[in-house]
């Protein structure tokens, strides 16, 4: 087994064995900025679904473990209930970087919440040690529950590159309604601020606009949405260029199991497919149980295909597949 630990984040001691994975001396390599970690090398991440299902921490530790075996760079953990950011995820957060001394993103949203909100939990999520956020609008929780209308809130934010605004006025030490006084006293917050972009959106104009004003806001780097085809990024990742957007951007990407669910997860989210990849899977999910090979090793192909024409690394989504099968692919991946 390859020392992923000491390869990828530099610790020294790392051991694997039958219950897991164990790390060592982990000090404070945990909790480094994505931003570094794109500077290094092609990165691994996963998105891990807090609560979802029901499974508990425990149960996504485990997970985790699993899927450090193809030498994970980062994971990101998405906001909880009814999309609050009072929720399981700075835990879960704070358990990760602790138990697997893998550095955490944790999904932060904004809308319909005040900033004085917005800043206690920004505090909290740095109290715990996370330097990492992926600021998202996401939805209220009135929407998140399926409710048609609510009133909004009087002064809440409806954008995430308002949250990005407040988290770079954190970070200058520009706490809401201090004196000057008073906020040299408090110390500044230090977080890597990263964005969602959606480069299969139709309209060219939107797609781009969305994300240079996150940018101009203060993102260090954005995550695309799931892309089921490795032109999608490519065009998306000139577009930004020929406008002025120049951080990295990560493509978003799942491991396909069949051209089944490759066509429902297009309709759905109304994404490009890419035919010749699309060819290369099983036709059905049931299929696709009896023969993991094919659709694993078109992961790798699309993953070597990114890497190819310049992405900075790859961001899984893990939808729709058995826990073993994104470990068996990861470490396709860190053999290549």
């Amino acid at each position: 087994m390859v020392d992923v630990a000491s390869k990828v984040f530099g610790y020294t001691a790392f051991e694997v064995g039958s219950k897991g994975l164990g790390v060592t001396a982990m000090a404070k390599k945990m909790d480094r900025k994505i931003t570094d970690l794109l500077k290094e090398d092609f990165t691994l991440s996963v998105e891990i679904v807090a609560s979802k299902g029901g499974a508990s921490s425990s149960q996504l530790i485990s997970q985790i473990r699993e899927a450090a075996f193809g030498g994970l760079n980062f994971v990101t953990v998405t906001s909880g209930v009814n999309g609050s950011p009072r929720s399981e995820t700075t835990a879960l957060s704070k358990m990760i970087q602790d138990e697997m001394g893998v550095p955490c993103v944790a999904h932060f949203t904004c809308q319909n919440l005040i900033p004085e909100e917005l800043e206690r939990e920004l505090y909290a999520h740095h109290g715990y040690g996370l330097r990492n956020i992926l600021a998202l609008r996401g939805d209220p929780s009135w929407r998140a529950a399926g409710l048609v209308e609510s009133r909004v809130r009087e002064r809440s934010l409806e954008y995430a590159y308002q949250l990005v605004e407040q988290i770079v006025r954190l970070n200058r030490g520009q706490r809401l309604g201090r004196d000057t006084e008073t906020s040299l006293k408090m110390p500044a917050t230090n977080f890597c601020v990263g964005v969602a972009c959606y480069p299969d959106e139709p309209d060219r104009q939107k797609r781009i606009d969305y994300l240079k004003r996150k940018v101009d806001a203060g993102a260090e780097y954005a995550v695309t949405q799931i892309l089921l085809s490795p032109e999608s990024y490519e065009i998306f990742r000139d577009e930004c260029v020929r406008s002025g957007i120049q951080i990295p951007i990560l493509p978003g990407i799942c491991i396909l199991k069949s051209q089944e669910q490759a066509q429902k997860l297009a309709q759905k989210f109304a994404l490009k497919l890419n035919a010749n990849s699309l060819r290369a899977l099983p036709e059905t999910d049931q299929a696709a149980a009896a023969s993991p090979d094919r659709f694993l090793e078109n992961f790798v192909k699309n993953v070597q295909e990114l890497r190819r024409i310049g992405a900075p690394g790859v961001h899984s989504f893990l939808i729709g597949i058995e826990n073993k099968f994104a470990a068996a692919a990861l470490q396709k991946v860190q053999d290549v």
